[in-house]
């Protein structure tokens, strides 16, 4: 089914008397305009080209958009950013660019930072930036989106600048107002969140609790949590527990199975790094920032190696909040670039590579919506060893290994025994995994009703 139809098209169907279709409008604005790669990122842009290339009842459509001023606008497809800069970075405008540069540059230094390779980081601030512009002009020339009373608006993205009175003005049109909730924990957890995040999320909140007619959570324990959390609080909302859904996210990385990105190198630090291996790898993968309890892992992993333990351990994670301290340990480390190997910047093809030349996963998390590193390791066939709590248990379909989040001792004993082989983890079952890909992947829990 042609998912986009134009204006002149439904009003031929409206005068021929057709049955209406109800438009579904995923709202996408930030990951449509970041090049940022976190796991909200993934979920929408995933979200979005899936819904294009699913079949739909003929009364129904799945529409794109992105938020401009006070309109929406019409968008194709949400493209991976490694994709797009890929674009920039061969395309013959930047080609010309980096002549002109380099014919007016005498420092070699300068030129190899600005040289069009993957491998270089400073082309990929200079790209990331450029893009970054244009998608933001380029906005006013796309199509506006024609909401009609019975059509639904989904927020996929956590845009934290919601707009109340935007919200009013659509529900008098007759449209349904609803999103997605990752999760709650900049008001569970503020400890592990910066104060500007924890105040603008509670205002983010605020407005959805006040304005939603309905929400989707990414798991069953976010959406118990939210229930409670206005069951507490005695808000005043549209949100009743029948209005609350949950759904599960797929496993797999869609920047790794892009066609424009066939090919993409893997660096060749990463691949000398994995090459003749005789110790067993533990990896984690996710930002570095408290909730992600990296702490704690790497006083686990020093305590065993002081013990005599062999094996290396391999963090993955672009560096976040409140971190300075593990930064800077992290960096000093006697270690690093040995047995300890940190990455900050791997595309989802060098991400995919890591999954499958490591041993087991370790996940020491705090608290989590849903853990998508975690399904995403399981998925490449890893063993996990990770949090005892709620939500790890239910993403898992509580398999692995689970541990205290608050002792490393009991952490640092699991990879001993499993580095010596004393500790054996079953392979995950995808079965009970019950998560797949994400064209594969179906809604779960309770239908939306009472609109």
């Amino acid at each position: 089914m042609q998912r986009f139809r134009f204006r002149g098209e439904r009003l031929r169907q409206h005068k021929a008397g057709k049955q209406r279709t109800m438009k579904v409008f995923l709202e996408c604005t930030h990951t449509y305009r970041s090049t940022n790669n976190t796991g909200i990122q993934r979920v929408v842009r995933s979200i979005v080209n899936e819904s294009l290339n699913t079949s739909l009842p003929d009364d129904c459509e799945c529409i794109p958009v992105v938020q401009r001023r006070s309109t929406y606008r019409v968008v194709r497809k949400v493209r991976h950013p490694d994709s797009t800069i890929r674009s920039l970075r061969d395309s013959k405008i930047f080609q010309f660019f980096f002549s002109f540069i380099c014919s007016i540059v005498p420092s070699e230094k300068l030129r190899s930072w600005l040289l069009p390779a993957s491998v270089h980081r400073g082309t990929l601030r200079v790209l990331t930036s450029l893009w970054s512009r244009c998608q933001r002009l380029s906005l006013r020339f796309l199509p506006k989106a024609l909401m009609e009373p019975g059509d639904v608006l989904l927020k996929l993205d956590l845009g934290l600048n919601q707009d109340a009175p935007e919200f009013k003005q659509l529900r008098d049109r007759g449209v349904i107002v609803g999103g997605i909730v990752y999760d709650l924990e900049p008001v569970r957890n503020p400890q592990f969140f910066n104060d500007r995040m924890g105040v603008r999320f509670s205002r983010w909140l605020d407005t959805v609790i006040a304005n939603y007619d309905f929400a989707v959570t990414i798991s069953e324990t976010v959406r118990l949590q939210l229930i409670e959390y206005l069951a507490v609080n005695r808000f005043e909302t549209r949100l009743t527990p029948d209005r609350i859904a949950a759904f599960r996210l797929g496993a797999d990385l869609d920047g790794a199975k892009d066609s424009s990105l066939a090919g993409e190198n893997i660096r060749l630090e990463l691949k000398e790094a994995f090459t003749n291996r005789k110790q067993p790898t533990f990896l984690t993968v996710g930002t570095i920032e408290p909730r992600k309890n990296h702490r704690l892992l790497l006083d686990a992993i020093d305590s065993a190696w002081a013990l005599g333990a062999s094996f290396r351990c391999c963090i993955v994670g672009k560096i976040g909040w409140k971190t300075q301290d593990l930064i800077r340990r992290l960096e000093a480390h006697p270690e690093r670039g040995g047995r300890l190997l940190i990455y900050h910047d791997l595309s989802d093809g060098e991400l995919q590579f890591v999954y499958r030349q490591c041993d087991c996963f370790v996940y020491p998390t705090h608290a989590e919506g849903f853990g998508l590193p975690l399904v995403e390791a399981m998925h490449a066939g890893l063993p996990v060893i990770a949090s005892d709590i709620p939500i790890v248990r239910e993403t898992s379909g509580n398999q692995g290994v689970f541990v205290s989040n608050t002792a490393f001792g009991e952490l640092a004993a699991k990879l001993i025994q499993f580095s010596s082989g004393e500790l054996q983890i079953p392979q995950p079952s995808m079965e009970q995994l019950a998560v797949t890909t994400w064209q594969q992947r179906s809604v779960t829990a309770r239908p939306v009703t009472g609109f």
